[in-house]
């Protein structure tokens, strides 16, 4: 009874020919045949980039919640001009609370990646957040960038 061992083949990336896994030399040509990485190289680095991306909405969404505690704590009496606009300061605080949630939904869909449209939504909703000096909406947009190069991990 002859037992029929399984060998593993893969091809020679020199001319293409099929060789044993375990093979260092290729039969056909001669060319030298190292071990295959288990991983490629690249997906590690896309995977900082898309780490990078849900940094940037978090920090993003922080700075929402700043303006928003200062527009909900800011007094909204004008005495020069004798009128009361805390009703506004109050509704544009309650926007910069749900700017800053679509930047923390955007995280988390970036970290899990997820849905490409649902980050692409929640990033450019979490730009109208603003933040001082508009740097929560530069942060989202840097975010949204590195979505979109690194589109293809993306489910």
């Amino acid at each position: 009874m002859s037992e029929e061992r399984q060998v593993s083949r893969r091809a020679c990336w020199n001319c293409g020919a099929s060789v044993d896994e375990h093979v260092r030399l290729c039969t056909a040509c001669g060319t030298g045949i190292s071990p295959m990485p288990e991983e490629p190289p690249s997906s590690r680095r896309a995977s900082e980039w898309l780490l990078c991306a849900s940094i940037l909405f978090v920090g993003a969404g922080l700075l929402c919640l700043f303006s928003a505690t200062r527009l909900l704590t800011a007094e909204g009496y004008v005495e020069e001009y004798g009128i009361d606009i805390s009703g506004i300061l109050r509704f544009c605080g309650a926007l910069a609370i749900i700017f800053a949630c679509c930047a923390f939904f955007a995280a988390s869909m970036t970290y899990r990646r997820s849905s490409l449209s649902l980050i692409l939504l929640a990033g450019i909703l979490s730009m109208l957040g603003v933040g001082p000096m508009f740097l929560g909406s530069f942060m989202s947009l840097i975010g949204i960038v590195l979505v979109v190069i690194k589109r293809k991990e993306l489910d």
